[in-house]
């Protein structure tokens, strides 16, 4: 189970095959303390200057007629840097 503290839960154990993890979502300071006594596996930190600073970058690239590189060209997607608690 992913605990996302700005949505509500979302329910990923379809992921885990015989596997129990519960990580979170954003590094709120209550999350620490159920990692260190082990409840909770870790956390995924947003990088929020950073996914601005891309959104920016990105922009000005579309506004020059630039080609935009996808981390997924199918699905257009361009992944914002996280990081793990």
């Amino acid at each position: 189970m992913i605990l996302n503290t700005n949505q509500g839960d979302v329910d990923f154990s379809f992921l885990f095959i015989n596997i129990r993890c519960i990580l979170g979502f954003n590094a709120d300071e209550a999350v620490f303390e159920p990692i260190k006594s082990g409840e909770i596996a870790c956390t995924i930190m947003q990088k929020p200057y950073e996914m601005g600073k891309m959104g920016v970058e990105i922009f000005e690239k579309l506004q020059s007629g630039d080609v935009i590189a996808y981390d997924d060209e199918e699905n257009r997607i361009i992944w914002a840097p996280l990081e793990v608690i």
